[in-house]
């Protein structure tokens, strides 16, 4: 069913006896309760078993397919290199060339999913980061000057045990995603803060991380938003509602914040933009 705002909700149920004085039955009682929270747990659970056994079955076979992917790529440059080709040859042969360098991206980017590098967690502070991954997006060819940013000024006292690399690798596949959603422009904002567990509104919906310092960021755009039926796929390998993406960038991230003990969760609605929030153990 729907609430008040029109979102879909879970109700549960007990029902017993209504006995009067004498204990003979004059009817029941009828309890509900809003189990929505316990359901979206779930959910992530199915997902993280369900993501491990897709990256074991499938990372031999990525390793099988990249071996003659790159001998066929080092032929075929050797050949261009060698032959003296017209112009549709010559264009026929760059096709292939870029064809099994995009083949090879997904690979690496279906590996990287798989079967992550060691983190290799430090003290680091998570402000940091996002003011650089910022930077960077300001400064690749996605952006564009419809695209406004709102940042806080980001304390570096807030600091979290990560693995910086792939942590700027979270952060970089939220930010695009997110430009990605604007193509007519619109505001990313970006929001950095810290908590603990206790009477938190993630509570509820980790019940493991209750009574911890956490770390909460949170990435916010005015875009397309999400489709109810398709936000439960997101987190997803090769799940993707674009059309030149390869459905493995929120896998990975999934995967990263997974790896700090974190965990990720994406509110959304079609026509006004998607956040998605990070929770990570504070240092």
């Amino acid at each position: 069913m729907t609430n008040q705002e029109g979102r879909k909700i879970y109700l549960g149920f007990s029902i017993s006896p209504l006995t009067d004085p004498e204990g003979s039955l004059i009817g029941h009682t009828l309890i509900f309760q809003d189990i929505t929270k316990f359901k979206e747990l779930e959910e992530q659970m199915k997902r993280v078993d369900k993501m491990a056994a897709v990256g074991v079955l499938a990372a031999g076979m990525a390793h099988e397919i990249r071996n003659p992917l790159a001998s066929l790529s080092g032929s075929i440059q050797l050949l261009k290199s060698e032959l003296i080709l017209d112009d549709h040859q010559q264009h026929l042969m760059d096709i292939t060339l870029r064809e099994s360098e995009r083949l090879n991206a997904l690979i690496t980017d279906f590996l990287l999913f798989a079967h992550p590098p060691q983190t290799r967690k430090m003290p680091y502070p998570i402000g940091r980061i996002l003011e650089e991954t910022l930077d960077l997006l300001i400064h690749s060819p996605s952006f564009h000057p419809g695209i406004r940013i709102s940042r806080p000024v980001f304390h570096e006292e807030i600091r979290a045990s990560i693995d910086t690399d792939q942590m700027r690798q979270v952060f970089w596949n939220l930010l695009m995603n997110a430009t990605q959603s604007m193509s007519n422009g619109g505001e990313i904002r970006v929001q950095l803060g810290t908590g603990n567990g206790e009477g938190s509104a993630f509570v509820s919906f980790s019940p493991p991380f209750r009574g911890k310092d956490w770390i909460k960021i949170s990435i916010v755009d005015s875009g397309k938003g999400i489709a109810p039926e398709e936000k439960e796929k997101i987190f997803e390998p090769f799940f993707t509602t674009k059309e030149n993406g390869t459905g493995l960038g929120l896998s990975i991230v999934h995967k990263i914040i997974e790896n700090h003990h974190g965990f990720i969760k994406v509110d959304s609605e079609l026509g006004r933009g998607s956040t998605f929030t990070i929770f990570l153990p504070a240092e």
